[in-house]
């Protein structure tokens, strides 16, 4: 409730009282009028400001060609670009952003006559986004201790496992077999031979099935192991690095880095899930060979 007062009270009232806009019909008329974003929402120039048209001859071509679009919207939104290219400079038409207080000194000043842009500017925020940043900081810490005591119950789980895998085998093979043999009695006393196969054949399956998770697990709980102090450190340093270098949230506007940012994330994410150190210092040597090679 407090952000929608803040918002009536910072941002809307001083764009309506700029725009003489004293009711609410006379609010809702003009935000009705049509407008667009002044960067390029798609297509080949998307994410390109609309005023480089100005200069760029392509980039001009290409919103004519908007405008001449057989798409209804699209040829009002080619039509309302240009209209806006030929009438006013960037800043007048709302590009320029302008906070609060800047002009006058005073919280509740309107904004200078043809900015559509107003950015509060709480005098809390600086200290609010430090405070953000030093719980991101914390999450990060926490996150990697989680990893370094997840691979010591790993690694504790590896080596429970390598010992008493012998007997859970043998308990799981008995069980099967004795579960086997009942169904297989009864099958060929009621219904004969040939269907008494088909339950021997079930319980080979079985077998074969249960050999096969115990191989698997064995396999996957080989690489497990408790980290050393010099690799839990190493891993925290590589972590934070890499994760700070290839977040998604950098090229946010860089749409040919952004899917390869967003791969690179998740597998470091995953290695350091895994506690594998191989593969953060492997990202850390090439990380666009290590791209290639894992596409």
């Amino acid at each position: 409730m407090l952000t929608v007062v803040d918002l009536f009270s910072h941002v809307l009232r001083p764009i309506a009282g700029q725009r003489g806009l004293e009711t609410w019909e006379a609010i809702a008329a003009d935000a009705g009028e049509e407008w667009y974003p002044s960067r390029i929402a798609f297509g080949k120039h998307k994410g390109r400001s609309v005023w480089e048209a100005r200069e760029n001859r392509e980039l001009r071509e290409w919103l004519e060609w908007l405008a001449r679009s057989s798409n209804a919207r699209s040829a009002r939104m080619g039509h309302w670009y240009l209209q806006q290219l030929e009438r006013a400079e960037p800043e007048a038409a709302g590009v320029a952003t302008w906070r609060t207080g800047e002009a006058s000194g005073e919280p509740d000043a309107f904004p200078p006559q043809g900015v559509a842009v107003v950015v509060d500017e709480h005098p809390e925020l600086p200290k609010l986004r430090v405070l953000v940043d030093a719980a991101r900081a914390r999450l990060a810490e926490l996150e990697v201790a989680y990893t370094i005591d997840k691979a010591r119950v790993d690694s504790l789980q590896a080596g429970l496992f390598q010992r008493l895998r012998t007997w859970c085998q043998e308990r799981d093979r008995l069980r099967l077999v004795v579960n086997y043999r009942q169904q297989f009695l009864e099958v060929l006393l009621r219904q004969g031979e040939e269907e008494a196969e088909q339950v021997e054949r079930q319980y080979r399956q079985a077998k074969t099935r249960s050999e096969q998770e115990y191989e698997e697990t064995a396999q996957t709980l080989a690489a497990r192991r408790e980290l050393t102090a010099d690799e839990q450190g190493e891993l925290r340093k590589l972590w934070k690095k890499l994760v700070s270098l290839y977040h998604p949230d950098r090229f946010a506007h860089e749409p040919d880095k952004l899917a390869t940012c967003e791969k690179l994330t998740a597998a470091i994410n995953g290695a350091k899930d895994r506690g594998d150190i191989g593969t953060l210092r492997q990202i850390a040597g090439d990380p666009y060979g290590f791209i290639v090679l894992s596409s």
